[in-house]
């Protein structure tokens, strides 16, 4: 063997040794990038007919993060935050629905989806979130994600469900009348008059 070899040798081994130490500690991958994520509701509000023993009523979610790895999983938790005294109701969230590069497999109760990325990549989702009530009021549902590192945008979320025993309408059919779950009002027509009537689970009494 050569002097110039034996160096040559000796250069590559230092080399090793000084680099080793920190291809060790590199991070395998990213992991959720901040200021990635989001989280939205379809509609903040939900109202529905109350009628029997009991009602649902259904909204929906959408989410959507970058992953840095398919570890980067996040799990969306549906709660009634808010009910009716002496209610017993139930939340559940439905399956995934516009769902890109994840999957999102649900709890026995249907009150936990766990979002998994399937490259990391780009990640989205939607859920329908069900309330069921066996009284009428008004309920709150929080939408609530969660994981390590999660961005700041990708905050908790509320869904006010009115499930409505009465409704006020206008019966004599005018355009120019308006209704809401408590109060009607309408123009007056032929003899001056107006014609009110109240529907429970939209049957006209």
């Amino acid at each position: 063997m050569s002097i110039k070899t034996t160096k040559r040798l000796a250069l590559g081994v230092i080399a090793g040794l000084v680099f080793a130490p920190f291809a060790a500690i590199a991070p395998a991958s990213a992991a959720i990038t901040a200021a990635s994520g989001t989280l939205t509701v379809a509609a903040a509000t939900v109202d529905a007919n109350f009628g029997g023993t009991s009602s649902t009523a259904t909204g929906s979610f959408t989410y959507g993060y970058t992953a840095g790895a398919i570890s980067d999983t996040v799990t969306m938790t549906a709660s009634v935050s808010t009910s009716v005294t002496g209610a017993t109701p139930t939340v559940a969230i439905g399956a995934i629905s516009n769902a890109t590069n994840a999957t999102a497999p649900l709890t026995v109760t249907n009150t936990v989806a766990t979002v998994t990325p399937a490259t990391a990549a780009a990640v989205a989702g939607t859920h329908t979130v069900t309330l069921t009530a066996n009284k009428p009021g008004v309920y709150v549902v929080t939408i609530t994600p969660g994981a390590n590192g999660i961005a700041a945008g990708m905050t908790a979320k509320t869904i006010t469900f009115t499930l409505a025993a009465l409704y006020a309408v206008t019966a004599d059919g005018l355009a120019s009348g308006t209704a809401s779950k408590s109060t009607a009002n309408g123009v007056a027509g032929p003899a001056n008059t107006v014609t009110l009537a109240v529907v429970e689970a939209g049957a006209p009494r």
